[in-house]
C-alpha cells in the first residue's frame, strides 16, 4: 500500500499527512488534481458501460 500511495503522491494525485491521534498513521487524501482525475475515470466508465448496454437487445 505505502508503494501505491507514494507513486499516486509523487504524480501530485494525493497527500499524505500525519494522523494527529495516532503517531503510526498517515492520512492520505486526493488532491485537486486526484479528484479531477477520478472524476474523469468515472465519466470514462460511465460512458462505456452506457454503449455497452445500448449494444444488449432486449427480446
Amino acid at each position: 500500500m505505502t508503494g501505491i500511495v507514494k507513486n499516486l503522491e509523487s504524480k501530485g494525485l494525493v497527500q499524505r499527512r500525519a494522523s494527529p491521534d495516532h503517531s503510526r498513521v498517515m492520512l492520505v487524501s486526493l488532491t485537486a488534481a486526484g479528484t479531477e482525475r477520478a472524476a474523469a475515470s468515472t465519466l470514462a466508465r460511465t460512458v462505456e458501460t452506457d454503449s455497452a448496454i445500448a449494444t444488449v437487445r432486449m427480446d
